[in-house]
């Protein structure tokens, strides 16, 4: 729930309000914004489609915030103080999502207020969210196969639609619920907080070091697996968390093998690569007493989901899941770079440098 002191206020719990219509309201900025999503409703025009979803049937169509005054005052909160007068605001195009829903709160909830129904409506983004990526699933691939083989796909022209994360479908996202006689109106807004430290001599510093030699693949693919966790992309941030946990594992049990000196380098090399990522977190990571059983089987699980992913026909994935993957990933991660090579020769440091030699460009 994004802030406007004034205009809001808590429910009071109570009786049921009942059926009503529910329409999210997906604005892709305020003031300006990004040239395709516009391009993409201008394409849909007066359009609905219908999409069966979690449990309930949305249109989704082309439409506009800022409809009336109540749409007006929410549209302000993000505006400047001077700048938020209703005279003085326009329409903005919006992605619409629109449902019946039965509706269980306060009858005594005061519509005139912004914000004021956010707890009812709060449990249906999710909802609407699985609808929107059906229907941009769906939209993908005619565009694909439409336009496949053609001068214009291979010169991308034309309105290609992207995927959507969730914390982009809950930037600007407002919504309008007609009860009877009674609308409520809100809005919720999730966009990334972006803050710099002007003048950071250290943070120049610590970057004109990096820039002389390459940064290993796994912290490469680390910070992806991050960017796409903050960007609600859980299926990509599962992949490079899990690609993070397999370099990881082999450097680590690389290191810790050489240094227990049981084999050769080239026996061990073997070893990493005919064995499965499981057997090796689980059995031989339990042998040279990498944390305890608990952690081992989660960063076999996080694996597993990879798997799942990319091999198992599953098309989403959940937050709960990313976010035990990059945990998982970081702190073996973590304990790769604080294990030492178990020597200086010429064979250590060629295996630990091969870790990365498949890093691209």
């Amino acid at each position: 729930m994004v802030g406007w002191p004034g205009l809001r206020a808590p429910s009071t719990g109570g009786k049921l309000i009942g059926a009503a219509e529910l329409i999210f309201k997906k604005a892709f900025g305020i003031d300006v914004g990004p040239v395709e999503p516009f391009t993409w409703l201008l394409e849909m025009r007066d359009a609905v489609f219908s999409v069966e979803a979690a449990g309930l049937t949305w249109s989704v169509s082309s439409g506009r915030v800022g409809i009336d005054d109540k749409e007006k005052l929410a549209i302000g909160l993000f505006k400047h103080s001077d700048e938020r007068d209703p005279r003085f605001i326009t329409e903005i195009p919006t992605l619409n999502l629109t449902a019946p829903v039965d509706i269980e709160g306060a009858k005594d909830l005061d519509d005139r207020r912004i914000g004021v129904a956010d707890g009812l409506v709060e449990p249906f983004v999710r909802r609407a969210f699985v609808a929107l990526q059906r229907f941009i699933e769906a939209y993908r691939d005619v565009k694909y196969l439409q336009g496949r083989g053609t001068e214009n796909w291979l010169e991308q022209r034309g309105v290609f639609v992207r995927e959507m994360p969730l914390t982009t479908f809950r930037s600007y996202l407002f919504y309008r619920l007609t009860a009877g006689d009674r609308v409520f109106v809100g809005v919720f807004s999730e966009g990334r907080m972006i803050s710099a430290m002007p003048g950071d001599t250290a943070l120049r510093e610590a970057v004109t070091a990096a820039l002389a030699q390459r940064v290993p693949l796994a912290r490469v693919l680390m910070v992806r697996a991050w960017e796409g966790f903050f960007e609600g992309d859980f299926r990509s941030a599962i992949v490079d968390a899990a690609t993070v946990i397999e370099l990881s594992l082999a450097q680590l049990l690389r290191r810790k093998l050489l240094a227990a000196g049981p084999a050769s380098k080239r026996r061990i090399d073997r070893l990493i690569k005919e064995t499965s990522n499981r057997l090796l977190v689980t059995v031989v990571g339990g042998l040279l007493g990498i944390e305890a059983e608990a952690w081992r089987e989660g960063v076999a699980a996080a694996i597993e989901t990879r798997h799942g992913v990319v091999h198992g026909g599953k098309r989403y994935a959940s937050e709960a899941d990313a976010r035990s993957a990059i945990a998982h990933a970081e702190r073996l991660l973590i304990l790769a770079e604080e294990t030492p090579p178990a020597a200086s020769g010429p064979a250590a440091t060629e295996s630990d440098e091969a870790d990365g030699a498949s890093a691209g460009p």
